[in-house]
């Protein structure tokens, strides 16, 4: 490991071989059967349906001229949702230093990888013609019409784009340590190569051990608003819509409430059912059950006051309201209900907060809760329409089953496939001097980083929105006069100019990489 300080030296003898010896194990007949059949059901579920619906277009599923959005964008705002707690549990965490993030951090951050890769590819489906995709980068068509980054849905692009980026590179970075540790420990020759490789040349010298934890606090700096920013901007795909159900304000607040819900019980899923997870998970599972608890409380207080809003304004906000309530499609709130907030209440009872199979029931439900709150906000709302005519009902298609089983599998072969060589948390901590950390980190890198991703958006928004001003359809102000649509996208990207600069800081201030270690010469 190069330099290293004797308190790590002490660490490093006692790390246990059983963790290493895990990762290089060989997997049995039947977890390469399972992961085949979630790999199979993923190529059929998401794959087929993808080229079936390029090919015959989308009125394989169940949307109609009533309901335009269906089980897709339901399942998009789903998965982006289970994406959250992970980001939450490994960065907000950080900041605060809550010693319990560290057992289950690692699977949290691979778990909203996973996620946001299921999520991505329902809008990309949803498009139709999945060739002309391209049309929402800052490029004219052939009508010379730029995307509008003044609308909701290219702030969608951003946010999730922005999002994977920089929380596959934190998943990364926060691994290099133990990394060289498994390259430095494995007696398999590949393995050693492929650590290697992925551990860019660490050896553990007060520098890099200085650069390393203050380029992973200013990575939590922006992951943490990037966590309310992203479904907060998926939210407005809805809330700056006028139609019934969905023209809410309380949408944003709601919909991050939801998705750290959801997130946290696939988090405690995870730890139940990865081994690896769950032997150094154990006493986590009472703290997370809390957070269950009590931001199920919280959602249930977003219901009661969009119930009462509504009843309030009535008109047709009122009909859609009472249509969730006691009409065809009824069950859906009820079931929805029951899933976020009565089943969670289990949760007072002190030892059921750790007990597996209630943890697992009440995961299951809250999952199941928060999926039906989305065919809710999504289905329910399009039910009712300003035009008695136009109101109609959705029955979702074999394919929309389909796509749903398909993500389904993707995730859990996703997980399992890079969860299988994911390094341990072997929780080393190296020393440097006061001299080296002052010398070794520069707290004007992620700022300038944020500074140059302003400076590119504003520049965007200057070619598309006003010296391209005839271009720009559907009545919209010209330029500069509605400046107010262009923060969320200005702000997305001053998030993800300060990530990619932090990393960036990260490798130049650590002497990073360097591909060359003595070992590989044995």
């Amino acid at each position: 490991m190069g330099a290293m300080s004797s308190r790590d030296a002490v660490q490093l003898s006692c790390l246990p071989e059983e963790s290493v010896r895990a990762v290089e194990a060989r997997k049995g007949l039947l977890w390469w059967l399972g992961v085949a059949l979630c790999a199979g059901l993923a190529l059929y579920g998401l794959g087929w349906s993808a080229w079936r619906l390029a090919s015959e277009g989308v009125g394989l599923l169940g949307v109609n001229n009533d309901v335009p959005w269906g089980w897709d964008i339901v399942n998009f705002v789903f998965w982006i949702g289970i994406g959250h707690a992970g980001t939450l549990i490994s960065s907000v965490l950080l900041l605060t230093h809550q010693g319990w993030r560290t057992p289950i951090a690692r699977a949290a951050e691979l778990m909203t990888i996973c996620a946001v890769v299921c999520a991505g590819i329902f809008p990309l489906v949803h498009v139709g013609r999945i060739w002309v995709v391209w049309m929402v980068s800052p490029f004219p068509d052939a009508s010379g019409v730029f995307p509008d980054i003044g609308s909701a849905l290219v702030w969608d692009v951003l946010a999730v784009g922005t999002y994977f980026c920089l929380s596959l590179l934190y998943w990364w970075i926060g691994m290099i340590p133990d990394l060289a540790l498994m390259r430095d420990r494995c007696a398999s020759w590949w393995l050693k190569r492929f650590y290697g490789a992925l551990a860019c040349g660490w050896r553990g010298t007060g520098r890099q051990w200085a650069v390393f934890r203050r380029a992973n606090v200013a990575m939590a700096c922006v992951l943490a608003p990037l966590v309310v920013t992203v479904h907060s901007v998926v939210s407005c795909d809805f809330a700056t819509t006028v139609k019934p159900g969905w023209h809410e304000t309380m949408f944003p607040p709601m919909f991050v409430a939801g998705a750290i819900l959801s997130g946290m019980a696939m988090v405690q899923l995870v730890a139940l059912f990865d081994r690896g997870v769950r032997l150094r998970a154990a006493s986590v599972q009472q703290v997370m059950s809390r957070f269950v608890l009590g931001f199920s409380w919280m959602m249930a207080v977003f219901y009661a006051v969009e119930a009462g809003m509504a009843l309030l304004e009535g008109g047709t906000v009122a009909e859609v309201m009472v249509q969730r309530v006691c009409g065809e499609y009824a069950w859906w709130f009820w079931a929805m209900l029951a899933g976020n907030v009565l089943v969670p209440q289990l949760y007072w009872v002190k030892r059921w907060r750790s007990n597996p199979a209630v943890v697992a029931a009440v995961s299951v439900s809250v999952l199941f809760g928060m999926w039906l709150e989305r065919v809710v906000i999504v289905v329910g709302s399009s039910l009712v329409s300003f035009l008695p005519g136009q109101e109609g009902g959705y029955v979702p298609s074999p394919t929309d089953w389909w796509m749903l089983a398909g993500s389904v599998g993707l995730f859990v072969c996703l997980y399992a496939l890079l969860g299988r060589r994911m390094p341990p948390e072997f929780g080393l901590h190296g020393d440097g001097s006061p001299a080296v950390r002052r010398r070794a980190w520069r707290a004007w890198i992620p700022a300038a980083g944020a500074v140059f991703g302003m400076a590119v958006v504003l520049v965007w928004v200057w070619l598309t929105q006003d010296c391209a001003t005839s271009a720009v359809v559907q009545g919209r102000a010209p330029g500069w006069e509605r400046w107010v649509d262009f923060v969320p996208a200005v702000f997305v990207g001053g998030l993800l100019g300060a990530g990619l600069w932090a990393v960036a800081g990260f490798f130049a201030c650590s002497g990073l990489p360097r591909w060359y270690h003595p070992d590989f010469d044995e």
